[in-house]
This record gives C-alpha cells, structure tokens and sequence, in this order.
C-alpha cells in the first residue's frame, strides 16, 4: 500500500493546464488571455485567486454575472412586470420611448380643464428593463420586459396613456400582471436574464435607479 505523503498532488496551475488542454477550462477558470496571466492576493489571508475578465459573453464570467444579478434583483423585491410593445426598429428609438415612459410615470398629470380630464397621479418607479426583438421584427419591432419597483399597482389605463404618445401613437398594448412572491419573482428574473449572456454585439448593461438596464451602445437611456 502507497503511503499517503508520497501521492503526488498537482498543483493548482497545473490543474489549469490540464483543463484547458481539455477543453473544459470555461468550468473552471476564465479563458481570457489577461485573466489566465493575473492573479489577486488577499493582503491578510494571502488566499490567491484567478483573475477574470467579467464579460457578459465569456462561458465562465457570464453565467455568474447572470445568478449575481438574479439574486441582486431578487433582493430589490419587484412587484409588477410590464410589458412595453412596440417600442421601436432600433435600440435608440426604443431606449428613447422607454425613457419618455417612465418620465411620463413619474411626472404624472393634472390633466386637462377644470374638470381635469385625463389626471394621473405620479409613481416614482425604479425599474429593470431587458429589450427583445419580437419574432416579427418588420413589423413590431423591439419590445421591453421590465421589473418594476415602487409601485404595488397601476391602473392599465395610465400605463397605456404614457405609452402611446411615448412612442409617437404606434403602439397603445401593455401587458402588466402583479408579482406576489419570490417564486413569481424567481421566475420572472430567471425569464428576464436567460438570454442576457448571448446579447447581441453592440449592446451593453447600464445601471439605472438601483437596478440595472440593458440597452444598445448608440442608445443610452438617460437619467432623470
């Protein structure tokens, strides 16, 4: 019988090494060129860690950054998911008629005449929003999913009257439903970040009001 001091243990690097030979090194470590090079030493612990390049596209990076924010946007505690159709051809033109809507929340209206006609009260919201493109994009375009926070309801008529002239009359739909519980509210994190690492070239992650954004890179949503 081997005694057990004279088994040989690899070392962590080596282990590494082993897996990107592999192939199987995205289970593991970063593969990005800078990440492999660098390390990080803790000042009292001198505990040693890989670094990473924390990109929403990197196999390793990205499905982590993903469960980070599920559980970040868990803990915001959201109560209504919306749905915004309609919202534009381009990311700019829906980035801009998300940020016009939620402006128009906000702000609320005194409405029109003596008898004020039209009147909403204000929801000072915060929000995560995810844009996805329909499946008939010719004609419908982008469509946001959000979170919203602030707000336990909302009556469907002030969020369609904010909606429509946000983006110019073409879209009047808005789908809301209430989220009761963490189950609800798992389900809905999960639906709303399961693509987030297959974005698109050209679009990025924004943080707005607490919560976070997704938004093109010629489109920026900007802060009220």
């Amino acid at each position: 019988m081997k005694r057990l001091d004279s088994v040989y243990t690899p070392t962590v690097e080596e282990r590494v090494d082993w897996h990107l030979e592999d192939g199987i090194d995205t289970l593991y470590a970063c593969p990005d060129a800078w990440a492999l090079r660098h390390r990080f030493i803790h000042r009292e612990t001198s505990e040693v860690r890989r670094a990473r390049c924390d990109r929403w596209s990197c196999l390793y990076c990205g499905p982590r950054k993903v469960d980070m924010w599920r559980q970040v946007i868990a803990e915001a505690e959201p109560t209504l998911h919306i749905v915004l159709t309609k919202a534009g051809k381009t990311m700019e033109e829906a980035s801009r008629a998300l940020t016009t809507w939620v402006q128009a929340l906000r702000r609320g209206s005194k409405g029109r005449g003596r008898g004020h006609v039209g009147a909403r009260p204000a929801f000072q919201i915060e929000y995560l929003g995810v844009s996805e493109e329909h499946q008939n994009f010719e004609e419908n375009g982008f469509h946001w999913h959000l979170l919203v926070k602030g707000a336990d309801y909302i009556p469907h008529e002030h969020l369609v009257a904010c909606w429509k002239p946000a983006t110019k009359g073409r879209a009047s739909v808005v789908w809301v439903s209430a989220i009761h519980n963490t189950r609800a509210i798992g389900y809905a994190t999960k639906y709303l970040t399961k693509d987030i690492t297959r974005a698109k070239k050209g679009h990025k992650t924004v943080v707005r009001d607490g919560l976070v954004l997704c938004v093109g890179a010629g489109g920026g949503v900007d802060g009220e």
